[in-house]
């Protein structure tokens, strides 16, 4: 056989062995060493052994009740109850090791020996990096080129209105906060072709009244740009009421008062995190600036700075 069991058949060799005038006198002598010797080449057996001397480092045809003992020599550090499969794992442990420190070993690592998907966080990704922001304009951005925006509100047009309210085309409520305005592929001038409007009937809305009526069909895109977010966008007191009834919807316990005392500081946590969902990390970083009283007493000094610098 290729692998080299049944080479050492010893049973095979008892005629051969054994002198004849014993096999002549005690026959069956002779056939307790044959059954004997079929015995001993059974599986697990001694004579099967000496058959598979030369599998027994060989981790596809080892028997598994060798396997352990040949884990001891090339992982005594791992475990020995894992998901996956011994010999695969085994087979791999040269590249897993090769691997490690990797996002990638260290999910196979989890896979393998728990069989349970991870999620790898690295720190670093939420460091702020200082001059590391993509500090543009995005008002004039999308103004020059709208294709790589997503308009936060879009309106097909039924009819002839002057007023767009209520949800979007995507079923959503509709929200406006200074947002950029286009009427097909035409920017609409706020007072000039529209005003927008906050109002309250139960729940606050919002809506865009245009100095003329829209054609059935026209399609209003609506823009929000962090400028504008930032500049207008205010955690006052009806945001602060609006939170507190969603923490008593939740039915979560909270002192008022302290929050109030602390209206600032997580006002300007919730802010950060909008503008997260939004725009990025980048643009969080620049809300959570506005409450840093650290670092908005090192921007007043930027002109002493480039001062000392420029006396070098």
């Amino acid at each position: 056989m290729a692998n080299g069991l049944g080479k050492y058949n010893i049973s095979s060799y008892i005629d051969e062995l054994v002198p004849d005038h014993v096999e002549s006198k005690y026959p069956d002598l002779v056939n307790f060493l044959k059954t004997y010797a079929l015995y001993l080449e059974r599986s697990n057996q001694s004579g099967f052994y000496l058959n598979a001397l030369d599998i027994q480092r060989d981790i596809d045809f080892v028997e598994d009740n060798l396997l352990t003992e040949l884990q001891n020599e090339i992982g005594i550090a791992v475990p020995r109850d894992f998901a996956t499969n011994p010999r695969m794992f085994y087979k791999r442990l040269v590249e897993f090791y090769k691997s490690r420190g990797t996002p990638e070993s260290i999910t196979s690592f989890f896979r393998m020996i728990y069989d349970d998907d991870v999620e790898t966080y690295f720190p670093f990704v939420d460091v702020l990096i200082p001059s590391d922001g993509d500090w543009t304009d995005q008002t004039t951005a999308v103004i020059a080129n709208r294709t790589g925006f997503t308009p936060r509100n879009t309106f097909t047009i039924s009819g002839t209105p002057t007023e767009i309210t209520g949800n979007n085309d995507n079923g959503t409520a509709a929200f406006f906060d200074d947002d950029i305005v286009f009427v097909n592929n035409t920017l609409q001038t706020p007072v000039t072709d529209y005003t927008e409007t906050v109002y309250s009937d139960t729940t606050t809305k919002y809506k865009l009244t245009f100095t003329s009526a829209l054609t059935n069909g026209d399609v209003i895109n609506t823009y929000s740009t962090f400028e504008k977010f930032q500049a207008n966008f205010m955690m006052d007191k009806r945001k602060q009421k609006l939170f507190f009834k969603w923490l008593n919807n939740k039915e979560l316990e909270f002192e008022k008062d302290e929050l109030i005392e602390n209206w600032s500081t997580i006002g300007n946590r919730i802010k950060a995190q909008l503008a997260n969902a939004i725009w990025g990390k980048s643009s969080m970083y620049k809300v959570l600036l506005e409450n840093d009283e650290i670092a908005q007493e090192a921007l007043n000094h930027f002109d002493d700075a480039k001062s000392l610098i420029s006396q070098k």
